[in-house]
């Protein structure tokens, strides 16, 4: 009987340990979101919570935004150009820029646009399996 409660103990010891790194949640980015691409990032996103948190890594195919791989920003002006009007924008990446008090977007068609929206103003791109 000892036997079994110590080996009990140490497996849940063990898995406890193991799955302390995986998040199982929606985690909402609403600081930031983007899409890794290249060599060891293949296959996997960077969620920002907010502004100030670190980001996750999380599977890319888990991340969606009601179906949708973009976020829907308003008030956007193009970064390069002092553009009297402003756009919506699809943003297929996002950061929140504190020292701005803006979003940078960049679409899918790789334009970049400051967008003059809030964290809590945005329906951010959720992530379902992440790692810290």
């Amino acid at each position: 009987m000892i036997f079994f409660q110590s080996f009990f103990s140490i497996a849940v010891l063990f898995s406890i340990v193991c799955l302390s790194g995986l998040v199982e949640c929606s985690l909402p980015c609403r600081g930031g979101f983007s899409k890794g691409v290249k060599g060891i990032n293949k296959g996997y996103a960077s969620c920002q919570p907010d502004g100030d948190a670190a980001p996750y890594n999380c599977e890319d195919n888990s991340c969606t935004n009601g179906g949708n791989r973009w976020v829907k920003m308003s008030k956007c002006v193009l970064s390069n150009f002092n553009w009297p009007g402003q756009s919506e924008q699809q943003c297929v990446k996002y950061k929140w820029v504190d020292s701005m008090s803006r979003f940078t977007c960049r679409n899918n068609g790789g334009k970049v646009y400051f967008c003059d929206v809030t964290p809590e103003e945005i329906q951010a791109i959720s992530c379902d399996t992440c790692y810290v």
